[in-house]
């Protein structure tokens, strides 16, 4: 199957001339001549009637034929112009990945203004923990990442987009909130606790193919503490609530904060056991040496804009002896 040749044809049919033919294919006559010839003899047929006849007339065969290749050829079109579409990035498929935790935090702020930027990009969001948005992103499944540091993998690029603080959730009877002042704790006035008080502590934490246990061991490593991991759940804010409420303790994000804040009865107490409070980094991230196309680029972009903007307010660490 030759696509030019069946065009070639199409149009011969179309202008009846074998001079208008030529010209508007821009092949000279006898590489006309030669290229219907070569498409009779491929199927066996002849294509227009022979003869000193002007108008040029298609055969009985020729008419059927050119109803069939008029289809290919629309075909043929119409997938150049996807194709070309897809290439300026006016068109096509992106498969973005973002935690199950933070998707009703990051996209409803996000897809409204790719959505508006890039109305004919088919756009598939694929919910995950950190292991497998980066398992994903490896084998091709997920073009970008939403997600927090640590990364595991070597095999990934990633930017920091994004920085929030991370807390030490309490309930008010807890013994790490005696002595707090309670009206005046909240995410912008975390009580500061002694990393060392942890030693032991019945601790709540996500499972540990998720973002935010990855976080939580690496403040405890980093402080050296060894706690009693009491309850593992898939849900941050689940175990925050938990932690909130008396069972346990647990380091909790700022979007689990202000969801408490507005939800529980029994209000947290906020903690870090860091000055200046801990912050955990979210990143844009994708394979290293993976092509990324105009729509991936675009969305790129639109995650640095938007959540450079929603950064918290600033954070002032409490001491005991400040009430």
């Amino acid at each position: 199957m030759n696509i030019n040749h069946y065009k070639y044809i199409a149009v011969l049919a179309r202008t009846k001339n074998f001079t208008k033919a030529s010209e508007e294919c821009r092949i000279t006559q006898p590489a006309l001549t030669k290229a219907i010839r070569k498409t009779e003899e491929e199927f066996n047929v002849t294509l227009f009637e022979r003869g000193d006849i002007s108008p040029i007339r298609l055969t009985y065969a020729g008419e059927r034929f050119l109803d069939e290749i008029q289809k290919i050829i629309n075909i043929q079109d119409s997938l150049t112009r996807e194709m070309a579409d897809i290439s300026a990035g006016r068109k096509g498929h992106l498969a973005l990945g973002v935690p199950v935790e933070t998707a009703s935090y990051f996209l409803p702020v996000i897809m409204p203004k790719f959505m508006d930027a890039h109305r004919d990009i088919e756009v598939e969001i694929i919910e995950g923990n950190s292991d497998n948005l980066e398992k994903g992103m490896l084998d091709g499944s997920i073009d970008l990442s939403i997600y927090t540091l640590p990364s595991y993998s070597p095999n990934l690029n990633y930017e920091v987009v994004e920085e929030h603080p991370i807390y030490l959730v309490t309930s008010p009877s807890h013994a790490f909130a005696r002595g707090v002042d309670l009206s005046k704790n909240s995410l912008q006035r975390p009580h500061y606790v002694d990393p060392k008080r942890l030693e032991g502590e019945d601790f709540l934490t996500l499972t540990p193919n998720s973002g935010m246990y990855r976080v939580a061991m690496q403040i405890l490593e980093r402080h050296g503490i060894n706690v009693n991991i009491s309850m593992q759940l898939s849900g941050n804010y689940t175990i925050s609530a938990l932690a909130a409420a008396g069972v346990g303790i647990c380091f909790s994000t700022y979007t689990a904060g202000v969801r408490m804040k507005k939800m529980l009865e029994i209000q947290p107490v906020f903690h870090t056991v860091d000055d200046p409070v801990f912050m955990r980094k979210t990143v844009i991230a994708h394979r290293k040496n993976a092509e990324l196309s105009p729509a991936s680029q675009g969305m790129m972009s639109i995650i640095r804009q938007t959540l450079a903007k929603m950064l918290p307010q600033k954070i002032k660490v409490i001491y005991d002896d400040q009430g």
